[in-house]
């Protein structure tokens, strides 16, 4: 599965449930928990600029 897909996926979990445990990262993108972590960090940095933009 390529990153961007796996972001993909992990931004649907975010909307979907708000809180993500890595185990559902991994379960969801069939991932190792360090591959898990380290994908999570993307999405959640771009949720933060957006929240800057938003709410300045």
């Amino acid at each position: 599965m390529l990153a961007e897909e796996r972001h993909r996926i992990i931004l649907e979990l975010l909307k979907e449930h708000n809180v993500v445990k890595l185990q559902d990262i991994c379960e969801r993108t069939q991932c190792s928990e360090s591959s898990g972590r380290r994908e999570a960090i993307i999405p959640l940095r771009v949720t933060l600029e957006i929240i800057k933009v938003l709410f300045p």
